[in-house]
């Protein structure tokens, strides 16, 4: 019995042995020594940029009287859409001062010649600058180019399609009064095609003919030379884009004639418009568009003509074949506005 209480005890003792967990020993800190500790890293905020961002790059469109531009919205429109592919901005302005030249303006299309031209390209060399000019051209600079527009060759090719299309040749223009060559022009246009245009049927008079007015005529004055030019009985006017306005449109309309003009027109006289003669700027304004972006200018370029809104029932496409003989004729200078030769 003594043996067995023994080796209970015996037992116990192994057991407590097995359950006790010895502490892991740990390191003396050597006398003197401090006591490590952890520091967490703050992140570094870096300061912000006290430079303003600069502002994009800007387009500024000049046109002093946009209703006497030909085709001014799709003008309008090209420039847009050449300044968004360069990442430029647009502004379109009716008058133009050094004080618009803010630093971000980089090139300027101007529609006229503005008479402080001189002080523009003085005040702002970096900016570029093209104009729209009516012949003679201005004189290139290093920061302009010229797109010159010559509205005696427009006035020709008119009188050339407003001949064309009219039975008996009975054509006429409505026309300003100066410069006198326009006028002299649009009769040249008509008289290439057939000479002495002269009718079969009465009254025998020889076409085209012409009224000539002031800019900015009354509408009664206008009224007054269509009511002589019809004595003659007219089939076709050309009214000139700088005597045009709605009112006289409608009268010519209403007397049932059918019309060539300088601008697109309304959709209420699209039955009875043969086709629209027009200087094509935006070609030549697309064709310098890199030079501009790029800083270099000077240079100089004619604009070509244009022929829209065609009505195939008047102009039709043998007729056309015509007209487009005739337009490479005065660009290569083988026809001349001022002869009918």
């Amino acid at each position: 019995m003594k043996n067995n209480y023994t080796l209970l005890a015996i037992l116990a003792i192994l057991l407590a042995a097995c359950t006790n967990t010895t502490p892991a020993p740990t390191s003396p800190t050597p006398a003197g020594s401090a006591v490590p500790s952890v520091v967490t890293p703050v992140p570094t905020q870096t300061a912000a940029s006290s430079t303003p961002t600069p502002a994009p790059g800007k387009v500024l469109f000049v046109a002093p009287d946009p209703a006497a531009v030909d085709n001014y919205a799709a003008i309008q429109g090209g420039v847009s859409k050449l300044a968004a592919a360069s990442q430029l901005t647009l502004e379109s302005l009716t008058s133009l001062q050094p004080a618009n030249l803010l630093p971000e303006v980089r090139i300027v299309v101007l529609l006229s010649t503005p008479d402080n031209l001189s002080d523009l390209l003085a005040a702002s060399p970096r900016v570029q600058f093209v104009v729209i000019s009516q012949w003679p051209s201005l004189e290139t600079h290093p920061n302009l180019s010229v797109i010159t527009i010559q509205p005696e060759q427009a006035a020709y090719l008119a009188g050339f399609i407003t001949t064309i299309i009219s039975g008996d040749w009975r054509s006429a223009g409505l026309l300003p009064d100066t410069p006198a060559a326009i006028q002299d022009a649009f009769l040249n246009g008509g008289r290439y095609y057939c000479g002495r245009c002269i009718p079969i049927h009465g009254p025998i008079v020889a076409f085209p003919l012409a009224a000539a007015l002031p800019a900015g005529s009354s509408f009664a004055s206008w009224q007054n030379a269509v009511t002589q030019l019809q004595t003659k009985i007219l089939q076709t006017v050309y009214v000139d884009p700088s005597i045009s306005s709605p009112d006289l449109l409608k009268l010519l309309a209403d007397q049932k004639l059918i019309l060539v003009g300088g601008q697109s027109p309304s959709q209420d006289l699209r039955s009875q418009w043969s086709a629209t003669v027009s200087s094509d700027v935006l070609t030549p304004l697309i064709a310098l568009w890199p030079s501009l972006v790029a800083g270099t200018g000077g240079k100089s370029m004619v604009a070509a003509l244009l022929v829209s809104d065609i009505n195939p029932d008047y102009l039709t496409p043998g007729k056309q074949r015509l007209v487009q003989d005739v337009i490479t004729g005065l660009q290569t200078g083988a026809l001349g506005p001022l002869s009918i030769q």
